[in-house]
Formats: C-alpha cells, structure tokens, sequence
C-alpha cells in the first residue's frame, strides 16, 4: 500500500528530503527500508539495529498508534 510519511525538518536537511514523501510498504519496519533505500542512512536514523523503531520516532497508523506495526 501507498505510505505517506512526514518527516521532521531535521531528517530533510539531512537527507534533502520533501516535508512528506510517499512509498510503498505493508509494515513500519517496511516503510523505513523503504525510505532508507531512497534515501541511504535515513533508516538508521528510525530503526534501533534490532529493527525495532527508536524511541523518539512517533508513527501513526490511520490516527492510531502504529509502534506496534513495526
């Protein structure tokens, strides 16, 4: 499914990002390989090196808490 992500002012600076940018992934974990394939470093900038998402990352899935999804 179709993804959008918003992404703070740091992470696009850093990796000239837009405020949001659209991919394609059926799971968190998914959505930040699919962004760190973009955009090399960014996942390891969302992910923990187990693969699980970092504490300060928030995300929300159709509103609701998606940390679970990851």
């Amino acid at each position: 499914m179709s993804v959008r992500v918003h992404l703070p002012s740091t992470l696009q600076a850093l990796y000239q990002t837009q405020r949001i940018e659209e991919v394609t992934a059926d799971s968190v974990a998914a959505m930040a390989r699919a962004l760190n394939q973009r955009f090399p470093g960014i996942g390891d900038r969302l992910l923990e090196p187990d693969g699980s998402l970092r504490r300060y990352v928030n995300v929300f899935v159709e509103g609701d808490d998606g940390r679970w999804q990851a």
